[in-house]
């Protein structure tokens, strides 16, 4: 079973709460230019050699947990940093892990 199944609320608190705490800190700092990472998952799974992601691929119905997470934090970045004029670019990774992946 997935992380985010498993931890569901620690998943919600690192991905959502965390998330919104960066931003608030950002925009009292100010920092105007942060940069959010987002993932690969909000665009749903693709079968393997199949169709390339697109990044106008719709996000709108993500496959787990851990992706509506991040897909929140996407839209609470656009959200909450333009009333305080930040620029905030949204960068989706693909495939990152580090030492323990």
């Amino acid at each position: 079973m997935r992380w985010s199944l498993e931890h569901p609320f620690a998943n919600e608190q690192a991905n959502v709460a965390g998330h919104l705490a960066v931003l608030d800190a950002c925009r009292r700092r100010p920092v105007k230019h942060p940069v959010h990472a987002s993932s690969s998952s909000v665009c749903g799974d693709r079968p393997l050699g199949g169709e390339r992601f697109r990044e106008d691929d719709p996000t709108d119905a993500p496959v787990s947990l851990y992706a509506a997470t991040k897909r929140s934090g996407e839209l609470m970045t656009g959200t909450y940093a333009r009333p305080y004029g930040m620029a905030t670019p949204e960068l989706r990774f693909f495939t990152a892990y580090g030492a323990w992946g």
